[in-house]
């Protein structure tokens, strides 16, 4: 578990305003949707259209409606806001910044995040430095940490 291999304070320090990806990868449609579900039940979750509160939609309307304007949600993660934008469907990406995660519960509420969204997707999650144009090679390389569901082996 990570927060016992690599002391919190490591894996969550600023480093010059970047922000963290936690990164999913091989997502769809029907991934999207089991993950709002759990959001929903499990934490505060706000989404947003062009800064307005809504009421928490589907992943078919928020990607519908993504074409006419800018869509998010917001999770609060123990004090921590992390953040989806929903730019593929192939790969989710969720951002957090790093110097909000300034405690150890902090950092167990993002870590016990992350694994509830592999039990929930039964897929690797993966918490990597921000990067736009990270390939699926380059986030396992170089992950700070990650979470595999129960059945995968790593």
């Amino acid at each position: 578990m990570p927060s016992m291999e690599i002391p919190w304070k490591k894996v969550f320090a600023p480093d010059s305003g970047t922000l963290l990806d936690v990164r999913v990868y091989d997502t769809t449609a029907a991934d999207y949707d089991r993950l709002l579900g759990m959001l929903a039940m499990q934490y505060r979750v706000l989404y947003l259209e062009d800064g307005n509160a809504k009421d928490l939609p589907d992943y078919t309307t928020i990607i519908r409606r993504r074409d006419l304007v800018s869509v998010s949600i917001a999770v609060d993660v123990v004090g921590v806001e992390v953040k989806c934008f929903f730019w593929g469907e192939n790969e989710l990406t969720l951002d957090l910044r790093p110097e909000d995660v300034d405690s150890a519960e902090k950092a167990q509420g993002v870590f016990d995040l992350m694994k509830a969204i592999a039990n929930t997707l039964n897929k690797r999650v993966l918490l990597t430095a921000e990067n736009g144009s990270a390939t699926r090679q380059w986030s396992e390389e170089y992950a700070i940490c990650m979470f595999d569901p129960p059945h995968v082996q790593p």
